[in-house]
């Protein structure tokens, strides 16, 4: 550790250490050895006479003040510029570490004990000096920076060719500003790197992949092909995508997209058009691209950058053939967000990272560290760790040697935030499924994806239905639950156990608002069920709801609550919405009811109290009625011997007088 500021000295300062363990068979004398971190005298600093018992460690603290006693201090001090320690034995260098570039503060680098003679970064809270070696969990960090500059890319600048991880462009800060550049670095290992084209010829928003043992860039200028990645061949002059066009290979087929545009090619040179107007729309940036067993798989993106209007999509679309495609699910269970990493990992589609700006509070201001994986595309589930990189956008991704490795992209706030850092992940992972202890009848005990991998106990079998790979509450109760993964090649096996209460679900009945017209008969009230699980439908419960109404066709306008009454069930709550019946008046009176005996009915909108006047008029201009209630209503009845006709009413009352037209028969 060069920078120490968690692990105290047995003085009590904190000083940086270096921990020398033996894996030898036998005992070691270390005043044979001098520890140096100069590679040109190569005597530094003489170890004290001690001897080493096999599997054993000690620790060296660089405080500058010598001790060559335990605990012991060296006589000299180290600090974050360090890139080299050696240890010498009778004038014979053997390195004990070197690396291109220190660790963080308060990490250090040590021996993977998962892996033989693998050194890895530790985070402060993992660091043992004088204690065993954590192993990672899940990621590991294998260099805290690399030769080439701190760096994004969206599209993915990167591949894998010729044995080795390349990256071919980025966006990086520079004297000259935030800029994106063109260039090539390769490496065996991810921790050396080799700068093997400074300048290359194609535009760093190229879309880049290896294909016919070539790799290639294309850009709207054409396409470049390299074998080596110093000779870059112009292959065409043309290209149909634009920049930053996503690119993959389906059986041999090279296949872009750009908008609703999708384009494939057989050979990187001719390009066919497969679709000018693709399902997901002609708006759409920074989406996922990505092959995976045998279909073309687009996911994600979003709209309006940064415009306050910001729209992020989390829909995953699926095609055999580019032109033919199907939306597999309309919201998946992550979230939306651009500049994420896509690819097809451990037969599994995986989604590394990304940005949503959704929270302006956020202080990762809007990056993630996230990773979903996903089977089919349809349903997904998050890996969760404590080993996981910092959160951050538009990283690069490869696949070497049956590993995912993860390096760069920016985190926001500045260039202290963009990286360059290089983590793997490889194949036999641990899984944590979660299990919730309160869930309701007929929810997913786990979620889906799992529900073909993992055993339950027999008490729980008992409470759960396991049909169309799902295991649902299907009984109410507690009961001891226990899920059992046994493990394959990817995953460790693993099991947990919990109580789980399983309580009846919620069923929303709800009934829509309804208008009339006063004077009308009310219309069928019509209720709508929410929340049955397992296809169940409304013969499944004990007792069906049912709607009431105050209002009848002689209530005057106004607003009525539509109540709903009753139901019951063993397996839902029934939570019950009211709706508006909404009574009124567009100036035309309806005789109801049909009269006769020559008396004329009608409902008014209103109550008229006494002294107000209900006056009727024919179309020539005779006053053939005028009549005041003998008390308030809403409901007029009159003795009218008149032809049958349009007729003129006026109701007189005061702020509340209205006219218009009636028809009168005596039918």
């Amino acid at each position: 550790m060069a920078s120490n500021t968690v692990v105290a000295a047995p003085d009590g300062g904190y000083y940086p250490w270096i921990e020398l363990l033996n894996q030898s068979d036998g005992s070691i004398e270390l005043s044979q050895y001098t520890l140096t971190k100069d590679t040109v005298s190569n005597n530094e600093w003489a170890l004290p006479a001690y001897t080493l018992p096999s599997g054993q460690s000690v620790v060296i603290w660089f405080s500058g003040n010598e001790s060559r006693v335990l605990p012991f201090q060296a006589g000299f001090s180290v600090d974050l510029s360090e890139q080299y320690f050696g240890l010498v034995r009778l004038g014979q260098l053997s390195h004990l570490l070197s690396f291109p570039f220190p660790p963080n503060e308060n990490e250090s680098i040590g021996l993977n004990p998962s892996k033989k003679n693998e050194w890895i970064h530790f985070k402060s809270v993992d660091v043992t000096p004088g204690l065993p070696n954590k192993s990672p969990t899940f990621w590991k960090k294998i260099t805290n920076h690399t030769s080439f500059n701190p760096r994004d890319s969206s599209p993915n600048a990167s591949l894998v060719y010729d044995g080795k991880i390349w990256v071919l462009a980025g966006y990086r800060q520079t004297p000259a500003g935030w800029i994106s550049l063109s260039d090539v670095w390769n490496s065996s290992d991810g921790i050396h790197w080799n700068l093997v084209n400074a300048s290359p010829p194609y535009d760093p928003y190229s879309s880049y992949i290896v294909f016919a043992n070539k790799m290639w860039a294309f850009d709207p200028t054409g396409c470049y092909s390299s074998t080596d990645g110093v000779t870059w061949t112009k292959e065409a002059a043309t290209f149909p995508g634009g920049l930053s066009s996503r690119m993959t290979m389906l059986n041999n087929t090279l296949y872009a997209v750009s908008g609703s545009y999708v384009w494939s090619s057989t050979d990187a040179i001719n390009w066919t058009t497969r679709r000018t107007d693709a399902p997901w729309g002609n708006r759409r940036a920074w989406p996922g691209f990505v092959a995976h067993n045998g279909r073309l798989f687009y996911m994600g993106g979003g709209i309006n950058y940064f415009t306050g209007n910001d729209y992020y999509y989390n829909d995953v679309w699926s095609s055999a053939d580019g032109v033919n495609w199907e939306l597999v699910t309309a919201s998946a269970e992550w979230a939306g967000r651009y500049w994420f990493a896509p690819i097809s990992f451990d037969n599994k589609l995986w989604i590394i990272s990304g940005w949503n700006y959704y929270d302006y509070g956020n202080p990762e201001y809007g990056n993630m560290n996230e990773i979903w994986v996903s089977e089919d595309g349809n349903h997904w589930r998050q890996l969760i760790s404590d080993d996981i990189w910092p959160n951050r956008h538009a990283p690069l991704v490869w696949i070497k040697d049956n590993a995912l490795y993860v390096s760069s992209g920016y985190g926001g706030g500045g260039a202290r935030r963009m990286y360059n850092d290089i983590w793997v992940c490889e194949k036999k992972f641990d899984l944590t499924i979660p299990m919730a202890s309160s869930i309701s009848y007929g929810d997913d005990l786990v979620p889906p994806a799992f529900a073909n991998s993992v055993t339950l106990n027999a008490e729980a079998d008992a409470y759960f239905s396991r049909a169309d790979d799902k295991i649902r509450a299907k009984k109410l109760g507690v009961v001891n639950t226990r899920i059992q993964f046994n493990g394959d090649q990817v995953y460790y096996p693993y099991f947990t156990q919990q109580q789980v209460a399983i309580s009846k679900r919620n069923l929303v009945v709800m009934v829509w608002d309804t208008l009339r017209e006063v004077g009308q008969p009310n219309p069928e009230f019509r209720l709508r069920y929410d929340g049955f699980a397992f296809d169940e439908t409304i013969a499944d419960l004990i007792s069906e709801p049912y709607s009431e109404v105050v209002a009848d066709r002689y209530s005057p306008v106004g607003k009525y609550p539509i109540r709903i009454l009753g139901g019951a069930s063993d397996h839902y709550d029934i939570i019950r919405i009211p709706g508006i019946l909404d009574v009124t008046f567009d100036g035309v009176l309806t005789p109801y009811p049909n009269p006769t005996s020559g008396r004329i009915n009608f409902v008014l909108p209103y109550n008229l109290e006494q002294g107000d006047q209900v006056i009727l008029v024919a179309m020539d201009g005779r006053e053939v009625y005028r009549g005041t209630p003998l008390s308030p209503t809403n409901y007029f009845s009159i003795y009218l011997d008149v032809p049958d006709g349009l007729y003129v009413y006026h109701i007189n009352a005061g702020d509340r007088s209205f006219s218009g037209r009636i028809a009168v028969s005596h039918d």
